[in-house]
């Protein structure tokens, strides 16, 4: 590798071609370079003379360029108003084709507003009728029909048809609770006040001026306060006090008779209380009972007076022979005793007759009774062993206890219902 030298003259006057502190060559061209270059400060008024820039004009002469106070270049059509192309996003005003719609009020470029405005149309365009689409929302709107008959379609919000009209073109209605179309008679309220009306009818039945009989009158009632009424003619009043004073002559329009006599037409009936009596000794022929007639002699039952015993009556002396009504069924009950008191049979009011049966081998103590406790020194009877009691017919019905002085055995009951 060859060694660079610095360097550091380039004639021989001693003259030194370098400028260290740029790091740069000096060069002084002599001959052959151009004149009247003038250095400038960005900013600074434009010299009066300089190295020119400009543009060629169309007879080949340069010409100067201008700008705007923003610094913007000038730029002018020819003459004659020929078209000037502008790159696509060349200006950042006009946009390019390609910026988004913009349909709000904030900063965006011409084409953007553009696609905005061209959207906002579509929305509202009907191309099929050629209209714009207008909503008018919490407004009346006045419209004028434009011939005649006016002509409406009543339906929902889905287009479904709400009112059907007849043949005869009437719209048919229902009773939902709305105010109805009405024909024939109608009673109508007054609108105003005093009523002025000529009334010929009450409950349908005419009426007519002068006295008629209750059937043709109208029902009045006189007003709780009403001053005193002067009355003509025949009136029927209530006794106001007592006692009243009357002179009776007839009973169901015959003549009363007075005095002792025998019954027949024009004598009161009469009934005697149930707390009074008849005259002493008074003698009275019953006969009747409960509507029926009494008879002397034995009778059947259905024919006789029912009387009922004094209930301090005393004995009655009766004589015969009675038998009571046998039994008719029978239930045995098999219980084992030993030497605490248990039940051997239940209380039973349909029990006319009983049978124990002593199956131990040692005496049964049997109680007829529930309290005081029974015990072998407190019972109502003894039975032997094998051997049984029979009770009379009508017999005790209630509780029955027994007990046996040591071991256990079957005790057997019989009762007849």
């Amino acid at each position: 590798m060859s060694h660079i030298n610095a360097i550091t003259q380039v004639d021989s006057t001693g003259v030194d071609a370098t400028d260290t502190a740029n790091h740069a060559v000096r060069v002084n061209v002599v001959a052959g370079g151009g004149s009247g270059g003038t250095s400038s400060t960005f900013g600074a008024a434009f010299p009066g003379t300089g190295t020119a820039a400009g543009a060629k004009d169309n007879l080949g002469n340069m010409a100067a360029l201008n700008v705007d106070a923003s610094g913007n270049l000038k730029v002018i059509t020819a003459g004659g108003g020929s078209a000037v192309t502008i790159v696509d996003g060349g200006d950042v005003a006009e946009g390019a084709t390609t910026d988004a719609a913009v349909t709000t009020d904030v900063n965006a470029t011409v084409s953007a507003k553009l696609r905005g405005l061209v959207k906002i149309l579509g929305d509202v365009w009907d191309s099929g009728n050629h209209w714009l689409k207008v909503s008018i929302q919490n407004a009346t709107l006045a419209v004028t029909q434009s011939g005649a008959p006016w002509t409406q379609r009543i339906q929902d919000g889905v287009g479904a048809t709400l009112a059907t009209v007849t043949a005869g073109n009437a719209l048919k209605v229902d009773g939902s609770a709305v105010t109805q179309p009405v024909s024939g008679t109608v009673t109508a309220n007054q609108g105003g006040a005093p009523w002025s009306d000529n009334i010929t009818q009450v409950g349908g039945s005419a009426i007519t001026l002068g006295q008629k009989t209750m059937a043709n009158s109208v029902p009045v009632v006189l007003a709780s306060d009403e001053s005193t009424v002067t009355i003509s003619g025949t009136v029927t009043a209530n006794q106001g006090g007592a006692p009243w004073a009357e002179n009776v002559t007839q009973f169901g329009g015959t003549n009363i008779s007075t005095g002792t006599g025998a019954s027949g037409a024009g004598i009161p009936r009469v009934t005697i209380s149930n707390d009074s009596s008849l005259a002493a000794n008074q003698s009275v022929n019953v006969n009747q009972v409960g509507g029926a007639a009494l008879t002397e002699g034995q009778k059947v039952m259905a024919s006789s007076v029912p009387v009922v015993i004094a209930s301090d009556q005393s004995a009655i002396p009766v004589t015969g022979n009675f038998s009571p009504a046998a039994p008719t069924t029978g239930a045995v009950t098999v219980t084992s005793v030993g030497g605490v008191a248990v039940q051997i049979a239940a209380s039973n009011s349909s029990r006319k007759q009983f049978y124990i049966y002593n199956n131990l081998g040692k005496t049964l103590t049997v109680a007829f009774f529930t309290s005081p406790a029974m015990s072998v020194t407190l019972f109502s009877i003894q039975i032997a062993a094998n051997s049984y009691y029979e009770s009379p017919i009508g017999c005790y019905q209630g509780v029955i206890s027994a007990l046996r002085g040591s071991g256990t055995g079957d005790v057997l009951v019989t009762e007849l219902t």
